[in-house]
């Protein structure tokens, strides 16, 4: 399956995470997304938060630091 992706470079922490809530509340189906965030706070939190819906994560750091890729997988 291909993953969902969320471009959610423009947005900051807590709106990035509402954005991800959102987006699980809608499309819980979805076995992968990858959220392309610049916000590096934001990273912890969506981490945490997709740890608790049994979501395994890697993020991966692109453009020296400025663009994080997390990829999310369902278990």
């Amino acid at each position: 399956m291909t993953p969902q992706t969320l471009d959610l470079r423009n947005e900051r922490c807590p709106m990035a995470l509402l954005k991800v809530k959102r987006w699980y509340a809608v499309q819980s189906f979805a076995a992968s997304l990858e959220i392309y965030l610049s916000d590096s706070a934001s990273v912890q939190d969506i981490e945490k938060y997709l740890h608790r819906l049994k979501y395994t994560t890697a993020t991966q750091t692109l453009n020296s630091g400025l663009l994080i890729k997390l990829k999310a997988v369902r278990e």
